[in-house]
């Protein structure tokens, strides 16, 4: 394996990369979304305003996020399908960690926080693909004083639940009270939260 060069066409930071049928999608911070030929790499489309990616719901379609919309990109046409959010969605350039969005692998929906400019916010809202009531509230509300750290989201397929990690706002030692919740995916019921202490600054929820 070798390095290569660089691509043509994509300038600035770039964070968030997904790979979905023969298209790569890759978040740039000055350009939005950037589609690329899976083979050649060269840059196809561009989907401006996008700030929040990636998550690849059961349907096999892309979504991402940015300002006050959830963008559904079909992966064979790339046709983009915008539904409505209520609140704005916020970018994690500034202390950089994956998009707070995520794919139900169980069901047809997706979850995304609604986090602040500078650090995680409380609510995780959840979209039933198809269902725009779904987004009139949040999906799960943290406890009052936490905040989500980090991506805040993930999905444990041997538990099935929906995680979630927080830590206590504030600086430090604030932030060294860190929490992780587990809550039932279809009714939003609190099933378990661990907490341990240290300043760790949670970004990343990985399941094995």
């Amino acid at each position: 394996m070798a390095l290569g060069s660089k691509i043509t066409g994509i300038d600035g930071e770039v964070g968030d990369l997904l790979k979905a049928g023969n298209y790569i999608f890759a978040l740039s911070q000055s350009q939005g979304v950037l589609v690329l030929d899976g083979g050649s790499m060269a840059v196809l489309d561009t989907i401006p305003g996008i700030v929040m990616a990636f998550a690849q719901s059961k349907d096999g379609a892309v979504w991402a996020a940015g300002g006050n919309v959830l963008v559904r990109i079909d992966t064979a046409t790339l046709d983009t399908l915008n539904i409505a959010l209520p609140f704005t969605v916020n970018d994690s350039w500034g202390s950089w960690h994956p998009g707070s969005i995520l794919a139900s692998p169980t069901e047809n929906a997706i979850y995304l926080a609604d986090s602040t400019t500078v650090t995680g916010g409380m609510d995780v809202y959840k979209y039933v693909i198809g269902d725009s009531s779904s987004l009139l509230a949040p999906f799960v509300s943290i406890s009052s004083g936490k905040i989500l750290s980090g991506k805040g989201l993930g999905y444990n397929p041997k538990t099935n639940q929906l995680m979630l990690m927080a830590v206590q706002a504030g600086s430090t030692p604030n932030v060294s009270a860190n929490d992780i919740y587990g809550f039932n995916p279809s009714n939003a019921s609190l099933q378990n939260d661990v907490s341990y202490s240290g300043p760790y600054y949670p970004e990343i929820l990985l399941f094995h």
